[in-house]
């Protein structure tokens, strides 16, 4: 039986950035959600506090969001040719 070598994985400088950059936009996203969530709840047990309400500052956190999230393919660098 023929063996083949060990399929090895390299990385690049450039792929531990995008796990870096990518492991902090979640944690931001967590800080707002939790963020919201808590003035989602100050809001409920103030009705007449001139804070925003979770339905408007979810709004405007929205518009702020950086990119939608990648598929498999364009997570590991892969193009498929589309005939």
């Amino acid at each position: 039986m023929l063996r083949r070598p060990a399929t090895t994985i390299k990385l690049t400088p450039e792929d531990i950035l995008e796990y870096d950059e990518s492991t902090h936009q979640q944690q931001v996203h967590q800080e707002q959600e939790r963020h919201q969530f808590d003035q989602f709840q100050e809001h409920q047990s103030d009705p007449d506090s001139s804070n925003l309400s979770f339905k408007e500052s979810s709004h405007i956190n929205n518009q702020n969001s950086v990119n939608p999230p990648l598929n498999r393919d364009e997570r590991i660098g892969v193009t498929r040719n589309q005939n």
